[in-house]
């Protein structure tokens, strides 16, 4: 595995050499010891070559299909029917995993309300797969200490993710994708919890009454930790390990055959180097969690996954991700540019505004947005935009022109 060297420090000539720190910084050094670490456990990895894999650079064509924003817009929409089966096929999933019970609404306790989110899964074309509606509660309203205690998600880094591709590739393993359905639901809830009925799903015998939870619903404060604790205790059940050196990551190995899951909420990327030991797992977890297969691993996170088997890799592209920041702020026809950044361009705190004028300008241009969306398109799959986009998220709290 290639050596990671941290960056130059500026100036060091005028420091003593004892107060200079040489360690590589912790990010990257946490790489190294989940590899070393997954090497430890006997999977038997070879150095990998994690050189530079370039990203795609075929367009990725796709149909707009606008979310709408209340359920009322839905119902006036063309996909009308579609989102009303979404969300029929939700409440079906809450009913049958018996998530509350109907009891009459207490006087000491506060109800906590719910609302629909409607929204469409893509898949790399950009083409619709599906209506998802989600009944959410309004989890804001939550007393601490009272409705909830400690909260937490589980969440696979970006980074620990890329290095789960790069063993993929370099190893020649399978790489597949899991995705639960409805993962939150699954979680037993310790607090006592009263939440209003499902807006255009009320019981018409019991109209006043409220659901008493029984398990985790989405929206509530403590329903990323409620799932974590039920997958958890699953998987090491059926022997997997939790790595040490990242908590989202399992190892269950047999005789001869090894498999690697990752977590990020519901979603699962699965590495193995048999393709029917993969396949006893998969079950293995069906059996438990209502789990949906999709394949090999070709869309995740919005990142788009394309496998070279006859180079040996694998490349990581946002291609569609890129075209929306575009078209978000209007930057669709804009001319390329082979440098992410001016070289001579030098910012300081200067340019900031200074008069009222200047910061009512300002007021209009999306800075931080733009910012915000540039950040998540470098920690996946465009290092080569670090460091402008760094300089640049310098001056989030008073941008100015020059910025």
């Amino acid at each position: 595995m290639n050596n990671f060297n941290s960056p130059k420090t500026p100036q060091t000539k005028h420091l003593p050499i004892s107060n200079i720190d040489t360690t590589p910084p912790r990010r990257l050094r946490k790489l190294s010891d989940i590899y070393r670490e997954l090497d430890e456990l006997e999977c038997h990895f070879s150095d990998l070559d994690t050189g530079h894999t370039s990203n795609l650079d075929e367009d990725s064509p796709h149909t707009d299909f606008e979310e709408p924003t209340n359920v009322e817009e839905a119902l006036q929409s063309q996909n009308a029917d579609h989102w009303i089966n979404a969300m029929k096929d939700e409440m079906h999933s809450l009913t049958k995993n018996k998530t509350w019970d109907l009891v009459k609404k207490p006087t000491d306790r506060k109800i906590i309300t719910c609302k629909w989110v409607l929204r469409i899964k893509y898949d790399p074309q950009g083409q619709p797969i599906r209506f998802k509606a989600r009944l959410v509660a309004r989890g804001f309203t939550q007393v601490p200490g009272i409705d909830f205690t400690d909260t937490f998600s589980p969440t696979l880094r970006i980074t620990s993710f890329r290095l789960l591709v790069a063993i993929a590739a370099a190893q020649k393993l399978e790489l597949h994708h899991l995705d639960v359905q409805t993962a939150f639901l699954h979680g037993d809830l310790e607090e006592e919890v009263y939440m209003a009925q499902p807006p255009y799903f009320q019981n018409t015998q019991f109209p006043t009454h409220v659901c008493k939870l029984r398990k985790s619903i989405y929206g509530l404060r403590q329903s990323p930790r409620a799932w974590y604790y039920r997958l958890h205790t699953f998987l090491i059940k059926c022997g997997y390990s939790r790595l040490k050196s990242e908590p989202n990551i399992y190892l269950r190995k047999s005789a001869s055959n090894f498999i690697i899951l990752g977590v990020y909420v519901d979603d699962f990327p699965l590495l193995s180097n048999s393709l029917s030991y993969l396949s006893f797992c998969k079950q293995e977890l069906k059996t438990v969690f209502p789990i949906t297969d999709l394949g090999p691993m070709t869309y995740f996170l919005g990142i788009e996954v394309k496998r070279n088997t006859s180079l040996g890799q694998i490349s990581l592209s946002q291609s569609r991700y890129i075209d929306n920041i575009l078209k978000r702020f209007n930057m669709e026809h804009c001319k390329p540019i082979s440098t992410p950044l001016l070289t001579a361009l030098k910012l300081s705190i200067e340019d900031s505004p200074k008069s009222l004028i200047e910061e009512t300008e300002m007021e209009n241009i999306p800075y931080r947005q733009v910012i915000g969306s540039i950040r998540y398109l470098v920690s996946s799959t465009r290092p080569d935009l670090c460091f402008s986009t760094g300089l640049l998220s310098r001056f989030m709290t008073n941008p100015g022109p020059k910025h």
